[in-house]
């Protein structure tokens, strides 16, 4: 396998094609432990990502000249949704477990992230930059998560079924790409010509 062909693999963990419909599986479990207050904080964590994710695309798109001295274009996505799936299905994982564990958990799910981001710079997708952003963006969505977990007492999530779930997915959707960089970027076209913005 070349040097190329792992760097796709790695770079198609973080993209919206298996993360959304992987991001289901923690809203259902939560669902089937009968904790809807897991369930709404997974879903509000998520789309708090998804959210804040479109509206800084949509506004560099719109208003480029103010972020070329940061060298943006559009934040990374890959990297937000990775951000928040994997680290908040860390924490998710590791409630209430022993410390030792959520650690492990949460480093690997770093370093996780980490490595997916790198791919995007690695790739020419995009600025590093833009995957800082991304981490933000991730980061703020998986600590509002966590936050929710450690206030609301969530139950653990067993990995076994969670892994496999995604596993099961991973090889479903292998190939698939999710963007939404052609519609925003009608929108944000649209967006200058009413705002004067350049």
């Amino acid at each position: 396998m070349t040097r190329f062909h792992l760097l796709h693999l790695v770079t198609d963990l973080g993209d919206a094609a298996l993360l959304l419909p992987a991001s289901l599986v923690p809203f259902g479990y939560f669902l089937y432990l009968r904790s809807r207050a897991g369930a709404f904080a997974w879903a509000s964590a998520m789309g708090l990502c998804i959210a804040l994710t479109i509206l800084a695309k949509l506004s560099i798109m719109t208003c480029g000249d103010w972020f070329s001295i940061f060298d943006m274009r559009s934040p990374s996505g890959h990297t937000s949704l990775s951000a928040m799936f994997y680290i908040g299905g860390a924490v998710a994982i590791s409630a209430q477990r022993e410390q030792r564990i959520s650690w492990l958990l949460l480093v690997g799910s770093a370093l996780l992230v980490v490595v997916i981001a790198s791919s995007r710079v690695l790739l020419s997708a995009h600025t590093a930059s833009e995957v800082v952003l991304g981490l933000a963006i991730g980061g703020v969505s998986a600590a509002w998560f966590a936050r929710c977990a450690k206030t609301d007492h969530l139950p653990t999530l067993a990995w076994q079924p969670v892994a496999l779930s995604f596993v099961v997915l991973a090889l479903l959707l292998h190939g698939l790409h999710l963007t939404l960089e052609g519609p925003l970027e009608h929108l944000a076209a649209l967006m200058r010509t009413h705002t004067g913005c350049g």
